[in-house]
């Protein structure tokens, strides 16, 4: 009953109700399509260099201060098989980073490598969607991935050979000539340039380092609970030797630079939402003033006060839902355009992006997030704005109401 009075009361006047509706249709829509390019960016960032790194990382306690083979683990299938079956491990992986000079006729540089399980990584690091040429690479393989950037530099591809030259285990020679099964498409041309993908088992016996590895990647199904995930995991791992890192600890410029960002979209949001506040008052203020009248003739038919709050609440709900509704599936289209097709940056953003080693994208979200909290900062400021003709009706005088 109380709903249908609501609705009718809504619609007795339809300029002033759509009104309202636009004024939050366009701010619901204007900020689900800024958090969306914003919480995009940052995703597409995160899920790039996190594919590399991990969400947290198991590593020997000397090996941050000195990243070197020397200061990796010896780990065992049965300690990663305990890890992986942790409450919100989604997966445990076996790396190798470590650095070479390659290679070719009369070219070299420095490299980047990445020992890992092709089988366990592919979908992590999505190689098939990054392979420009050539095939991805098996756990027996005795073949390399190269960046596409690295395959330009030396004006290589697959089939060709490219020497390794560095340092092994414990001072031992890792010298070596491998084919290339492929060349992929990976993060930014910095990166792509120098990088160098190999099969774990093929990188210890290359480097004389069996069962060694310089870290344990753990991935988690729920990044927001990062801590307690580490938290369960240091329980396990009771080696004083050992050291458990999150992203966050490991990349603490890359934290205060989300921080930055985010703090200037929370100031425009701001904005956004005292706009949709202003207009839902506007819309009771006018309300409340237009039907004293009828407020007092109710009242004194014996109406009570509380139930006839409830009604003027119910339509700024009304009024505030489809606002919502309407900016949600406006806004919706346009997000997932951008989620499948990024806008690329260019100028000094694009150098700032790809000093942190991203791409210089700006790819929209479609996460749901986006819309849950927009919907409920604006029904959060409806319920606020009710006060307002709560107290008016609390203190109305009837008589009085009846006489304007």
């Amino acid at each position: 009953m109380y709903l249908k009075l609501a609705w009718r009361n809504v619609w007795r006047n339809r300029r002033r109700s759509l009104i309202t509706i636009a004024s939050i249709f366009f701010a619901v829509l204007f900020a689900n399509l800024m958090q969306s390019l914003q919480q995009g960016m940052w995703e597409k960032a995160l899920s790039t260099t996190m594919s590399l790194s991990g969400y947290i990382q198991v590593q020997d306690t000397a090996f941050w201060d000195e990243p070197i083979l020397d200061n990796g683990l010896v780990v065992n299938d049965s300690l990663v098989d305990q890890l992986q079956g942790l409450p919100n491990i989604s997966n445990v992986t076996q790396r190798i980073q470590s650095g070479a000079l390659v290679a070719h006729d009369s070219l070299s540089k420095f490299s980047l490598l990445y020992a890992l399980v092709p089988s366990d990584e592919v979908h992590i690091l999505e190689l098939d969607k990054k392979l420009d040429s050539g095939s991805l690479i098996s756990d027996e393989d005795e073949g390399i991935l190269i960046g596409a950037g690295m395959a330009r530099y030396f004006d290589i591809g697959v089939g060709d050979t490219l020497s390794l030259i560095g340092q092994g285990y414990h001072g031992a020679s890792a010298n070596g000539n491998f084919p290339i099964r492929g060349v992929i498409r990976y993060g930014t041309e910095q990166m792509s340039s120098s990088l160098v993908v190999m099969p774990l088992k093929l990188a210890q016996r290359h480097m004389s380092a069996p069962g060694v590895v310089t870290s344990l990647n753990v991935y988690p199904h729920n990044i927001d609970k990062l801590e307690s995930t580490k938290q369960a995991l240091g329980q396990v791992i009771s080696d004083d030797h050992i050291r458990l890192m999150t992203w966050k600890e490991m990349m603490p410029e890359l934290v205060q630079a989300f921080q930055a960002d985010t703090g200037g979209n929370v100031i425009f949001l701001m904005v956004l939402y005292l706009i949709i506040g202003f207009g839902i008052f506007g819309t009771v203020l006018m309300m409340t003033a237009e039907r004293m009248y009828e407020f007092g003739v109710l009242v004194s038919v014996g109406m009570k006060r509380f139930r006839l709050s409830i009604i003027l609440f119910l339509e700024t709900i009304l009024l505030s839902f489809l606002g919502i509704l309407a900016g949600s599936l406006a806004s919706f289209p346009v997000m997932y355009y951008y989620n499948q097709n990024p806008i690329p940056m260019t100028g000094g953003a694009a150098e700032s992006m790809k000093e942190y080693g991203f791409e210089a994208i700006i790819q929209g979200s479609i996460s749901p997030d986006i819309f849950i909290a927009d919907a409920g900062v604006v029904l959060l400021i409806v319920f606020l704005v009710n006060i307002y003709p709560a107290i008016v009706i609390s203190k109305l005088n009837p008589v009085k109401a009846m006489r304007k």
